[in-house]
């Protein structure tokens, strides 16, 4: 354990136990910021004691030990370096749903990562304050291309692609917030919602870094009064 105290999980009524495999980008992937912003946000509504569990499974120990410190980040973070907890556990390949949100019996209630998904940090914020959770709502919007094959990219260079997202519904639906797995890309709107029946361009933005290596990443849409994003799906390969 690299920061916080240590802890006993059977003192609290929550547990927030959350998985990274910072092989790549690991800022990309632990999202301190972000987890700070939300842990300041429960630690100002609940009443209920819990506790904040991050393990990670680090490619650069030095790397985590330089962002827990850059971000500020106070809760307990736990090195793994034989990713003893991924391979019991068998925990999904996706890095939205290595995060559980634990009851006081250590029995999962929630799955998914605060950071990356809107409708998940407002469903924990609920479950923690003690509120009444609301039923998800599916969005209406369609997205033409949902995997993007950028194939062969030269190291340095950038790329640009035209996507088109489709309202299919009849009402306007806004858009809220853009998550991309890695500094590397980018989902830029022509304009901030879709009315309905209607179409609107947004271009993706690709910088290759100084790595040749496989391209794999997810940039998530959220909708404003909608709880289900639209996932693009980024692949290629970055080559010299």
């Amino acid at each position: 354990m690299i920061t916080g105290d240590t802890i006993e999980l059977s003192d609290v009524d929550f547990t927030i136990l959350t998985y990274v495999d910072s092989l790549g980008c690991s800022s990309c992937k632990m999202k301190l910021p972000l987890w700070n912003e939300f842990l300041s946000q429960i630690d100002s509504i609940t009443e209920y004691d819990f506790n904040v569990i991050m393990v990670v499974h680090p490619s650069d120990l030095r790397d985590v030990l330089y962002l827990a410190k850059l971000n500020s980040y106070e809760y307990p973070i736990y090195i793994d370096s034989n990713d003893v907890l991924n391979r019991i556990n068998d925990f999904p390949e996706e890095p939205m749903y290595q995060s559980f949100l634990l009851d006081k019996n250590h029995k999962v209630i929630s799955i998914g990562n605060p950071a990356y998904l809107s409708g998940i940090y407002s469903l924990y914020l609920s479950l923690l304050s003690g509120k009444k959770v609301i039923s998800n709502t599916n969005n209406i919007v369609d997205v033409d291309e949902n995997i993007i094959n950028l194939e062969k990219v030269q190291v340095g260079s950038s790329l640009h692609r035209d996507v088109l997202f489709s309202n299919i519904g009849n009402d306007t639906v806004f858009i809220n917030k853009v998550v991309a797995s890695c500094n590397c890309m980018e989902l830029v709107f022509m304009e901030e919602y879709l009315k309905p029946n209607s179409d609107i361009k947004a271009i993706l933005n690709y910088k290759a870094d100084t790595i040749p290596e496989s391209i794999e990443g997810t940039i998530h849409i959220f909708y404003k009064d909608f709880e289900s994003p639209s996932v693009i799906q980024i692949k290629g390969l970055k080559i010299n």
